[in-house]
Formats: C-alpha cells, sequence, structure tokens
C-alpha cells in the first residue's frame, strides 16, 4: 500500500489502570475519529493507530527491471530490479516514519534473493532482525524535515537479484 498510516504511543502516566473501552482521538484540536483502548497498566505505554495521514504521500516505482544470466556458460537465469520510493511531507512539521516494503522470499535453497544498496540503512533492532526480516520485509526507521515534497521529498532506493538455475521453472516473480 501506498498510504501512510498515523501512530502514536501513550504512556499511562496515572496511578491507576486505564481501562479498555471505546475512545475519541484527537491530534491536537483536530478530531481523528474512534478508537477501541486497550487496558493500560500505570506506566505503561502502548501504541495507538490513527488511520491513514493524507497530508505525507509514499510512491513506488520500479526503475529498471531486466532479466539475464550469469555464472559459468550462463548456468544461471537471473532477475534485477531496482526500486525508488518517496515520501512527500508538505506539512509545516518534520516527522519520523518507518518505511516500510517488500522483496521476494525464496522457498527453495536454489533461489537466492539478494538485497543490493539500500540507500538508507535499515532497521536494527533486534524484534525486526527476528521477526520481520527473514520474511522479506524492509523496514528503515527514518526522519525527514518539514516541508519536504519534490525534489526536496525524501526518497530510499535499493535494487534485488533473483538467480536461479536456467532450467529451474520459476513464476511469480514480482515486477
Amino acid at each position: 500500500s501506498e498510504d501512510v498510516y498515523l501512530r502514536g504511543s501513550l504512556t499511562n502516566a496515572s496511578a491507576f489502570q486505564l481501562l479498555p473501552g471505546p475512545a475519541s482521538v484527537f491530534l491536537g484540536a483536530d478530531y481523528i475519529g474512534p478508537t477501541t483502548m486497550p487496558s493500560v497498566a500505570p506506566s505503561a505505554e502502548t501504541e495507538l493507530y490513527f488511520g491513514i495521514d493524507r497530508a505525507v504521500r509514499a510512491s513506488r516505482q520500479v526503475v529498471t527491471s531486466q532479466s539475464g544470466t550469469a555464472g559459468f556458460f550462463g548456468s544461471q537465469a537471473t532477475r534485477d530490479a531496482d526500486y525508488r520510493l518517496q515520501l512527500d511531507n508538505p506539512t509545516g512539521a518534520a516527522i519520523r516514519v518507518e518505511l516500510w516494503d517488500r522483496i521476494p522470499v525464496s522457498q527453495d535453497a536454489r533461489i537466492e534473493v539478494t538485497l543490493r544498496g539500500p540507500s538508507a540503512p535499515l532497521a536494527t533492532d533486534a524484534l525486526y532482525l527476528e521477526e520481520d526480516r527473514p520474511q522479506g520485509l524492509l523496514k528503515w526507521p527514518l526522519t525527514f524535515g518539514a516541508n519536504a515534497t519534490g525534489p526536496r521529498a525524501l526518497v530510499v532506493t535499493y535494487g534485488v537479484r533473483i538467480a536461479y538455475p536456467k532450467d529451474l521453472p520459476v513464476t511469480g516473480l514480482p515486477d
């Protein structure tokens, strides 16, 4: 999805348990909408989701895509693709984002998928590395400035190479 979602964290600074139930969410003076609050213990933190942010825009573009051969005597088929992810922030405030994308994951040891040259460092938190990265999910924790649109937008690029034996029929390769 090219949608950008608002997420916030809430710390229960009171001495009392926050009980679960319906709540109205405001961002400053703007009414965002209804949500269901979880139970939150004193001093505990929880994440809240506020739906789509209509101001910040994301786009994903396939810059190049080509097939070829590699290895001794062209024994391997390859598929290379380069991607460009762009975030535009027309708001007057700098924002922190988690940018997510996905690359294929091979279920066959003969098919090798390689991430090439991401222009920004991927996340390094243990939960991401253990659970999400092995599933082909890419996560970039990023901050970008106010009024960052057009040539000032945040851009992340990366490539993927899929290599497999030439005689192996492979279906479902991404564009």
